[in-house]
């Protein structure tokens, strides 16, 4: 019986585990990690690493762990801005293109 492909385990090293592997281990940073740059440099790391693989075997997992690392990175730039509650020092522009990207991956209710 063949082995059945995980894009966690072979291409970011995340083992396999009985839950989904957490932003962190997405983004390959430790635990609770908040510095902004350094989340922002490691999802680039990995969207390149993982682009590596768009026109291979794999390259529908490629596509959805892109998607995926995007995501994360969002959803990771969005609670460092509440937590710091920068989001009101961002211009008019800044918190117009993050608004879009964000409503990209979550419930427009969230918005509203």
């Amino acid at each position: 019986m063949a082995e059945q492909f995980d894009p966690y385990r072979k291409w970011l090293g995340i083992p396999d585990q009985p839950q989904h592997p957490h932003h962190y281990q997405l983004l390959g940073l430790v635990l609770f990690e908040d510095d902004p740059d350094v989340i922002e440099n490691a999802a680039n790391r990995q969207m390149t690493h993982v682009r590596s693989f768009q026109t291979g075997q794999y390259a529908s997992y490629s596509q959805d762990l892109l998607n995926e690392i995007a995501k994360t990175n969002l959803l990771r730039k969005w609670h460092f801005f509440l937590k710091n509650k920068n989001i009101a020092q961002l211009n008019e522009l800044d918190r117009f293109k993050l608004h879009q990207e964000l409503e990209m991956f979550l419930p427009s209710f969230i918005f509203y």
